[in-house]
């Protein structure tokens, strides 16, 4: 069986209200970057939950999000530190693949799905809304605005393709609807064919589905998610 955490990002769900002064509390920090650190936090969490750790140190007293919260957490089982998948749906995938990327340490596998295109072809013009979406329609990454001009997105210093790079060769789903209007489907399949050879060696840890659908998260992409968790060791 599987231990699932499922949480609400910052601005999201039930945290909505964190959103219209969130710059005021955070000047330098990003909406992003806080739900790169919302996976970060769940996964100091999950690290106080295994059997060499769990009421013992840190993992104790308040002091760490492993033990915070002793009433709600004592119940659950063991955690295996070796396998912390982790999967997202839209800013949550593509967060999931920041994640991957930062924390390689920690995360042993990820899915996402309808989750990025890339930055630097994903021009204001696009019929998605471009980059502008994450700088100025959502103001989810402010400073990626320096690269607003057209013509600039070239200049912007990482796109997923090093992402994906940084978690390779690990076990990578990467569920990308042909009919998803949110994400460019040419230009994410040609960074997945430039960045392939990254699992070479492992073929079988990158798994591509591109259905012909638009994007959306129900029960047929959560049985998929079920069945590629079910092949990872």
């Amino acid at each position: 069986g599987y231990l699932v955490v499922t949480f609400d990002q910052t601005v999201s769900g039930l945290r909505v209200p964190e959103k219209p002064h969130f710059y005021s509390r955070y000047p330098k920090l990003s909406i992003f970057a806080r739900m790169v650190l919302d996976v970060q936090e769940l996964i100091d969490m999950l690290l106080c939950q295994t059997q060499q750790t769990k009421g013992k140190g840190r993992c104790a007293s308040g002091g760490d999000p492993g033990g915070a919260y002793p009433d709600k957490l004592v119940k659950l089982p063991y955690v295996d530190s070796t396998r912390i998948y982790i999967s997202g749906y839209s800013i949550g995938g593509a967060v999931g693949l920041y994640a991957a990327a930062l924390f390689p340490q920690n995360i042993a596998a990820v899915a996402t799905f309808s989750g990025w295109t890339p930055m630097r072809t994903d021009t204001n013009n696009r019929t998605t809304g471009g980059n502008q979406r994450l700088y100025s329609w959502h103001a989810l990454m402010p400073r990626l605005g320096l690269f607003g001009e057209t013509g600039q997105e070239a200049l912007i210093p990482y796109d997923f393709e090093d992402l994906l790079a940084a978690h390779a060769p690990k076990p990578t789903l990467i569920y990308a609807p042909k009919g998803d209007r949110s994400n460019n489907f040419d230009d994410v399949i040609q960074t997945i064919n430039n960045v392939k050879q990254k699992w070479k060696q492992h073929p079988r840890n990158l798994e591509v589905q591109t259905p012909d659908t638009y994007s959306h998260f129900r029960n047929m992409e959560i049985i998929h998610l079920a069945k590629w968790l079910a092949t990872l060791k």
